[in-house]
């Protein structure tokens, strides 16, 4: 009986170990997730539990595009081409995005809008 314990408490224990380590991983992947996702400090925010995060900031600057005759495009095209059209051109967008320090707030369809500020108002937009 005592030896059938044992096992019965060692299986448990393993179970939780493991069960804790899986916990620990999706914890790092979701912080990574977040902190790819947003800006520093908002991530940091998030992470640390607050659900509302509000920053204020004297400029900012909003950009919105949208590709010229897109339905035109969508309809003489296959879908591939068109998702890897879309994939190229918000690629590049990103990158240039990254490199002026803005922050991509969302694509839907062809539409592309992100928004940058800066303490610094001399150097804004």
């Amino acid at each position: 009986l005592a030896y059938a314990l044992k096992r019965m408490l060692d299986k448990v224990e393993t179970e939780w170990v493991e069960g804790k380590a899986e916990l620990m991983r999706e914890k790092q992947q979701f912080s990574s997730l977040v902190e790819a996702m947003y800006p520093p400090a908002v991530a940091e925010k998030l992470l640390a539990g607050e659900h509302q995060i509000v920053f204020g900031v004297q400029q900012a600057t909003v950009f919105f595009s949208d590709i010229h005759e897109f339905t035109a495009l969508s309809n003489n095209v296959t879908s591939t081409q068109l998702i890897h059209f879309l994939g190229y051109t918000f690629g590049v967008m990103d990158t240039v995005a990254e490199y002026l320090n803005v922050y991509k707030i969302k694509t839907i369809g062809d539409a592309y809008m992100c928004v940058g500020w800066t303490a610094d108002a001399a150097s804004h937009a």
